[in-house]
């Protein structure tokens, strides 16, 4: 648009100034509901890319099995009470979780009547859960001798073991000769991350003083309130429990944790960087302007912006993020720019005499087109982050270019307005105070040395990005998070069992229930050899409750040259003889009868039969757990080696540890390709508003200072650069080109050849913004989250340096006379 086009916005704004305020305060009031409408999305799993296979491969099981979140509270008897102490603690508690309404299951290991349910069931099942090669080994346990050998051992007391080798004195009617040895039982049949203590079937630590207690939430970590009520329920519930049992401790840990812990860090980092940002630029105003009520006209149009934002956001993408909270600093440290330059040139008219609509309409049509070009590159810098696979930064671009557009809009129609308010002559207005004349006169001596200065200048230039190439790049996401309480006590309470917080999962997604089994059991070889070369300690897949009907029909085979009538004859006698009471032995025989029919001994997946661990529809998960020592990266590598090596289709395996792993990677490719966009879209709009190669050359100037030095201070100071402080590239970018674009655009205005002058009439505006944007970035040094404050770090050092060369080098470089000392 032409300045003819923004003179007659200019006059349209000043005839309709009420109209324009009141339609803002209408909207705002709109724009404000919507906004606490807006929700917090403290979930690293909600920001996962879409095409990403270790994303899809979590949200997967995520959709099959559920959360992986579970809450895990530690016991601890450091008393002499009795040894049942520990059991009846939790046995109360679970009962006031219960009965508050938000676990649907608490375990802390198993009690006799679980085992006795689980070995019934695989007794009433038997020959097909006996794995072929184990086939030899029970047959010649029902053998003559065999059974003699049993019912003599049972006779002397050795009650056999079922389940995890746990004498149960019931178990001794229902399997008398301990063919359950020969069944692969899950290994632990729950969701608990640890294996029961074999000879009380509890989670107990190595000691015995403590007991681990698993429970599942009846909602994901995701949903925030319920998590608060969860974890505030849980802490009053422990209270009570501590009261009742002097000498014993608890402790908590877990997803709903973690959640509660970063939606707290959320709102504190959101209220705190923002109240910092504001504070500041409030105190560089008012040192600058030196008149309170410049104050609140500034503001209105930054609050108002802001709103609007949270409004927008609230409709798409309808959450904040840990990232996307860091908007707040966006908009408070670079949104101001525009409206900073459309002051000082209103108050310039206002000094030539205009009364207040001349002077705003004048401003206006002065101010608006550098204005427009430097919030739309700054726009398109924020807006190539769409394109970054990692939601948290493509949510946070796209939030951010969205308040800087209503920045725009508000700085065209709303500021004007509202400076045009009024009637006659404004009183006189005392001058901006800001430390511009030192640029000047520095620019004016290195004038007299200019091709030293500029040999300076390059040479700095060139030993920053000498220094850059030393630059590091952090792919660690934990790190991002900072001091992390809640990693901090996950890690406590699970540490006296041994346990790791997370298995990983290896999934199958097939056509039907037969074909997911079976690729289940087709992945077992594949865990028992991690098993044996101590990759992991244990795995847990749905064949161990539910074989494949081929693999039934299989095992059933292998078994079906004995004679169960023999075997039935052979344990009365061998009873009797043994002076055994035969009836004792009836459950056992009625299921022997039936092990003979296949029908009658076929499991089947269905409502009468129980909740198959790790099958849902046709989708079947294998748990591993990984070995102390071994990571899951490490764990998912070797066993895709091991598929390949036995033929297997490739691997889905589903666990944070491996999307965090691939995240780091998508983020460092996508950068490139995201920070090359900036570039293209800043440079194609300058072209457009300059029409000049060399001016669009010039203009770039602090964007390639600016970059240069941020790498090369990071590099210096041995600080890497990381998934978050990437960011600052397309943040410099857009800032860098706004600074050119003013200085070029009032050196044009003035005449093209005297370059102190322009920087004399826009150097002080310069500074003012360029301070506002340091401290707007320079509050995310206060948040909570690492990542943040690696983002403020490196974006205040870019944009130092951007503003710095764009206030000596640039003018060095302007078109003109030299300037006379």
């Amino acid at each position: 648009m032409g300045d003819g086009v923004y003179s007659r916005l200019g006059a349209w704004v000043q005839r309709r100034r009420g109209t324009i305020i009141a339609g803002y305060a209408v909207a705002t009031l709109l724009f404000g509901w919507l906004s606490t409408r807006i929700t917090l999305a403290p979930d690293i799993t909600d920001l996962l890319p879409e095409d990403a296979p270790a994303a899809a491969d979590m949200r997967l099981y995520l959709a099959r099995f559920g959360t992986l979140d579970r809450l895990f509270i530690s016991l601890r008897d450091d008393g002499q009470g009795p040894d049942d102490r520990l059991e009846e603690a939790a046995e109360n508690l679970a009962a006031s979780l219960s009965a508050q309404g938000a676990i649907t299951d608490v375990r802390w290991g198993f009690a006799s009547e679980d085992l006795v349910t689980m070995g019934r069931r695989a007794m009433q099942h038997l020959p097909v859960l006996v794995p072929s090669p184990s086939a030899g080994a029970l047959r010649g346990r029902v053998s003559p001798a065999g059974t003699r050998a049993a019912l003599e051992r049972l006779g002397r007391g050795a009650t056999l073991a079922a389940g995890f080798g746990i004498p149960l004195k019931e178990m001794a009617a229902e399997d008398p000769l301990g063919l359950l040895e020969f069944v692969a039982l899950p290994a632990s049949g729950g969701p608990a991350p640890v294996q029961p203590d074999p000879a009380s079937g509890l989670f107990m630590s190595a000691d015995g003083r403590s007991l681990l207690m698993v429970a599942t939430p009846a909602r994901p970590p995701t949903d925030v309130e319920f998590s608060e009520r969860l974890l505030s329920g849980l802490d009053l519930a422990i209270d009570g429990l501590l009261a009742d049992y002097p000498g014993l401790h608890a402790d908590h840990a877990g997803g709903h944790l973690f959640a509660v812990q970063d939606a707290g860090r959320i709102r504190r980092d959101m209220i705190t960087t923002t109240c910092i940002s504001m504070s500041a630029i409030v105190l560089l105003y008012a040192a600058a302007m030196r008149r309170i009520g410049v104050l609140l006209i500034l503001c209105v149009p930054l609050s108002v912006s802001m709103i609007w934002t949270l409004g927008i956001a609230a409709i798409y993408p309808g959450r904040l993020n840990m990232v996307s909270i860091g908007f707040a600093a966006v908009l408070l440290g670079m949104g101001d720019d525009a409206l900073t330059h459309l002051y000082t040139r209103f108050r310039e008219e206002l000094a030539g005499g205009a009364n207040r609509a001349a002077a705003a309409a004048a401003a206006l049509a002065g101010s608006a087109r550098p204005m427009v070009v430097a919030t739309l590159t700054t726009g398109a810098a924020f807006g190539t982050l769409a394109f970054v696979r990692f939601r948290g930064l493509a949510e946070l671009g796209i939030i951010a270019a969205i308040g800087l557009i209503n920045l725009l809009v508000c700085a065209l129609l709303l500021f004007p307005a509202m400076l045009g308010a009024g009637s006659g002559r404004a009183s006189p207005v005392p001058p901006v105070s800001l430390p511009v004349r030192p640029f000047v006169t520095l620019h004016r001596w290195m004038m007299r040395r200019r091709r030293l200065a500029l040999a300076c200048g390059l040479l700095l230039g060139l030993g920053a990005a000498l220094a850059s190439t030393r630059l590091t790049f952090s792919s660690d996401l934990a790190a991002l998070r900072g001091t992390d309480e809640a990693a901090l006590r996950l890690a406590r309470v699970l540490a006296p069992f041994g346990a790791l917080a997370e298995p990983m999962h290896i999934i199958t997604e097939t056509g039907s229930v037969e074909e997911a089994l079976r690729a289940a059991e087709a992945a077992a070889p594949l865990c028992e050899r991690l098993r044996e070369e101590g990759f992991i300690t244990g795995y847990s897949y749905p064949g161990s409750w539910l074989p494949s009907e081929a693999a039934q029909r299989e095992r059933a085979a292998a078994l079906a040259g004995i004679d169960w009538n023999l075997v039935e004859k052979t344990l009365v006698e061998t009873a009797s003889s043994l002076g055994m009471r035969e009836g004792y032995f009836a459950p056992f025989l009625a299921h022997a009868r039936r092990y003979a029919d296949f029908e009658s001994i076929r499991i089947r997946p269905g409502a009468s039969d129980p909740a198959i661990p790790g099958l849902d529809g046709t989708t079947a998960a294998i748990t591993l757990i990984p070995a102390p020592g071994r990571s899951i990266p490490e764990v998912a590598s070797r066993a895709r080696r091991i598929a390949a090596g036995l033929g297997l289709p490739p691997l889905r395996i589903a666990s944070p540890a491996l999307v965090t792993e691939e995240l780091s990677h998508v983020i460092e490719a996508d950068f490139r390709s995201a920070a090359l966009l900036a570039l293209v879209a800043v440079a194609a709009i300058a072209w457009a508003a300059f029409r000049s190669a060399s001016r669009l050359l010039l203009g770039m100037l602090p964007v390639a200072m600016g970059c240069l030095l941020m790498l090369g201070v990071m590099a210096a100071l041995g600080i890497p650069i990381n998934l978050m402080s990437l960011i600052a590239v397309p943040i410099v970018v857009g800032l860098g080109i706004d600074f050119g674009v003013y200085l070029i655009s009032r050196h044009v205005e003035t005449g093209g050849n005297d370059a102190a002058r322009a920087l004399e009439q826009t150097g002080g505006a310069m500074l003012l913004t360029g301070a506002t944007t340091i401290t707007g970035f320079g509050s995310l040094l206060a948040a909570q989250f690492a990542g943040l404050r690696s983002i403020g770090l490196a974006a205040v050092i870019g944009i130092a340096g951007a503003l710095l060369s764009a206030l000596t080098l640039l003018p060095l470089l302007l078109p003109g006379r030299r300037d006379a000392p």
